[in-house]
């Protein structure tokens, strides 16, 4: 994938699919979000260790990760994908003053696009059940309820939504 450019509240971001050496500046994201983030990302407060820890393990060989920077190089929106043959679990991170500009949905898409190039089906997303933004986001691709605190999102969903 390669890198777009993406203006959200006239601010220009560059987004693009994440490798190994965007490691350090995933962490640095994931340190960055606060307490309430934290509990809606990782479904529960998560020390900073633990987050280290999840950082250094991702694999982009393996994990699609797709990221949008600001114009200074901060990692500012994440998109995740962990497939797992047909299957993946989805999750998104976004800095709170870039939020609510659809960052999110473009972020999430085109990992889920790169996905799909993966024979990946259908994608699930597991949350907090208090965490509404994420169920807007996932409605927004034609997602599903499918129990309190999941989602899903089928490939045939977010086609027919991104038309």
């Amino acid at each position: 994938m390669a890198s777009s450019c993406i203006s959200i509240a006239g601010v220009i971001l560059r987004a693009r699919q994440l490798t190994s050496g965007d490691l350090p500046a995933i962490e640095r994201h994931l340190l960055g979000l606060g307490p309430s983030d934290r509990h809606a990302r990782f479904r529960g407060s998560r020390a900073d260790e633990m987050i280290r820890a999840y950082a250094r393990q991702l694999d982009p060989s393996r994990v699609i990760l797709v990221g949008a920077f600001a114009p200074q190089g901060r990692l500012v929106g994440l998109a995740e994908v962990h497939p797992s043959g047909t299957t993946a679990e989805a999750a998104v991170s976004i800095d709170p003053a870039v939020r609510r500009r659809g960052l999110g949905r473009n972020l999430m898409s085109r990992a889920m696009g790169l996905a799909f190039e993966r024979s990946v089906q259908s994608a699930e997303f597991i949350f907090s059940p208090d965490n509404h933004a994420i169920v807007r986001l996932v409605q927004s691709l034609g997602g599903q309820s499918i129990a309190i605190g999941r989602m899903s999102v089928s490939r045939s969903a977010v086609t027919a939504a991104l038309v």
